[in-house]
């Protein structure tokens, strides 16, 4: 009924009762609302999705306030454009602003307190009822749900120190240094220095030289109230490990090419021209990372969505059959209004290429391993890649590995691997886990995936890891149609906060399935202030992820805490507090859009760092 019938009871209901108009499967738009947006150049209307939820054999209704665009004279407009403008508007709408857009989409579609969908002979009806947590003065009919918030993380810096940690993980870094740097009792004149290797465009040498010799100068953040961004003091001094620059005539570690030369090249010619480069430096043990610039007039060269081509990817996977890391630099971000912000991000990804180990959490089992599953269908290729990742109990990545399924399943139009493959796959990264830490006895294993888990995988997950004292297999779902609106007074009478609710709130469905923000306010000494709001972005309301446990015995506060945990462990984004998604995913839809070039390995264990 969720798919196909409810369509048929909104529509009636929001056209004929309301006068909507249906422009997307469960999405209308109020045709007397229509204003013009000036600086988007679009006519904008208000919007709302209607979306069905079920839980414990209880149906909610979800209502989702969105927009619905078209161009000056009504026209549809481009789909990337639309989806970009929606975005840009809706991130405008703050918590205050939101709860004012439920109030009056409950205005519009309720009547005498019920909302009734009728569908020929058919009614759906739903009480008038918000669901809520906590607070005074609740109304008697009020629905109660529990709701928990959960402590931001620490990330500790010394394997000797357990008092050397931070919520802040770049003040974890200027206040003590990398963990790694823990592992001995070296200084800095005895740790080796990173060296860079460049590919350049010979007219844009002289500025990327300079973009990079920024990484060991000072910079202060643009915003003095950012909350977590702060100063960058040079590379050696927050790594305690020199960066070497080349110079513009060291034709062994520079290499460039003219502009010029460029001007007739197909994409696939282009290509072939850094391959060329990547396989010189394939020879060499002069250098730790190869950056690779890419500047804006070269846009033409970097993808072709027709036949999957992405010319990142497809390097970022050549250079890894060549032991080759690579750090792709792009022309706006040596135009970043915020440099220190720049500088944070591009040390932090070249010091973890370079096999540096930055930060981890100060909680963790030592005998539970994370493993990250994502697929990738090439309609163009024909081709299903399996996508798994291996993440030791710290979240910091192992091995990463590819591999073609011949036979895939579909629920839907989400492939999935039947047990034979399930079971060969799992099996490989068990293998490789054992590789990596044999001496380590591993217990547990966490598999996240973004889709739901077959009878198939998990009959051939669980042979595979046979013997392995708890297998966890939880679905994480990025996109859901639930919100929340913060009050900051327990009196619901009173207005709705003006910030969003906070991150690693949790609020449980049933069971089994529970709703995690992941994206939301914190209040730490260590960012904006035990009292104030940090908010990441500072855009917009907060969606969480939809977490569904398929297999497994963890308790919900364990679950819970190594998510968030390995949110903070993506170490390709040390610019930012926290990832939305976990690594474990987060690095699965990385490499499950790489997988589609010509160049993917399949069933062979690479490092993660290659992938970064």
């Amino acid at each position: 009924m969720r798919d196909i019938a409810f369509s048929h009871f909104a529509c009636q209901f929001t056209t004929s009762v309301h006068g909507l108009i249906e422009f997307r499967r469960n999405k209308y738009f109020d045709p007397s609302s229509g204003h013009r947006e000036n600086k988007q150049n679009c006519i904008s209307y208000d919007a709302v999705e209607i979306v069905l939820s079920v839980f414990c054999d209880k149906i909610y209704l979800n209502i989702v306030p969105t927009v619905y665009l078209t161009d000056l004279q009504g026209g549809v407009l481009d789909k990337l454009k639309n989806q970009m403008l929606v975005n840009e508007l809706m991130s405008k709408k703050y918590n205050t602003h939101y709860n004012e857009l439920i109030k009056k989409w409950c205005k519009i579609l309720i009547k005498n307190k019920q909302l009734i969908f009728k569908y020929k002979d058919y009614d759906l009806l739903f009480d008038y009822v918000l669901l809520s947590c906590g607070g005074q003065n609740r109304a008697p009919q009020w629905i109660e749900r529990q709701c928990f918030r959960f402590a931001e993380p620490e990330m500790l810096f010394s394997v000797h120190n357990t008092e050397n940690k931070s919520v802040n993980q770049l003040k974890g870094l200027t206040s003590y240094a990398p963990l790694d740097y823990s592992y001995t009792n070296s200084n800095l004149s005895k740790r080796p220095a990173i060296d860079i290797a460049i590919i350049s465009p010979q007219e844009k040498l002289n500025e990327v030289l300079t973009h990079l010799g920024r990484l060991n100068q000072q910079s202060s953040p643009q915003n003095v109230n950012d909350g977590f961004l702060i100063n960058y003091n040079g590379f050696d001094t927050n790594f305690k490990r020199a960066l070497n620059i080349p110079q513009a005539t060291d034709i062994a570690k520079v290499f460039r090419y003219s502009v010029e030369s460029t001007k007739n090249m197909t994409q696939i010619d282009y290509l072939a021209l850094l391959k060329r480069y990547v396989d010189t430096l394939s020879t060499q043990n002069n250098f730790d990372v190869a950056v690779i610039y890419i500047p804006t007039a070269f846009s033409r060269f970097r993808e072709d969505l027709t036949n999957d081509y992405n010319l990142h990817d497809a390097i970022k996977l050549y250079a890894t059959d060549k032991a080759v890391k690579v750090q792709f630099i792009e022309e706006r971000s040596l135009n970043y209004y915020d440099p220190c912000k720049v500088m944070w991000g591009l040390s932090t990804s070249l010091y973890a290429k370079a096999s540096g180990v930055l930060w981890q959490p100060t909680v963790f089992n030592a005998n539970t391993a994370f493993v990250g599953i994502s697929y990738s269908l090439s309609k163009s290729k024909g081709t299903c890649i399996g996508c798994s990742q291996l993440f030791d109990s710290t979240g910091t990545g192992i091995r990463l590995l590819l591999r073609k399924i011949d036979d895939p399943g579909f629920w839907g139009r989400n492939p999935y691997m039947k047990s034979d493959e399930a079971r060969t796959v799992m099996s490989a990264l068990r293998d490789q886990y054992y590789k990596c830490d044999p001496a380590n006895q591993l217990k547990r294993i966490v598999i996240h995936k973004s889709t739901p888990f077959t009878k198939e995988e998990i009959k051939g997950f669980s042979q595979a890891l046979e013997g392995i004292e708890d297998i966890e297999l939880l679905q994480i779902q990025e996109y859901s149609s639930w919100r929340a609106i913060r009050f900051d007074s327990t009196d619901y009478t009173s207005n709705a906060a003006g910030f969003s609710i906070h991150r690693g709130s949790v609020v449980p469905l049933n069971d089994d399935s529970f709703l995690l923000w992941t994206h939301g306010c914190v209040q730490h000494d260590e960012l904006a202030g035990r009292n104030r709001n940090y908010y990441k972005g500072g855009r917009g309301i907060p969606t969480p992820l939809l977490v569904k446990r398929f297999y497994g015995k963890a308790s919900g506060n364990v679950i819970v805490q190594e998510i968030l945990m390995l949110t903070k462990m993506n170490w390709n984004s040390g610019d930012s507090l926290y990832k939305q998604l976990p690594v474990t995913l987060d690095f699965a839809k990385v490499l499950s859009r790489m997988s589609k070039q010509n160049e993917a390995i399949y069933n062979k264990p690479y490092d993660f760092r290659y992938f970064m």
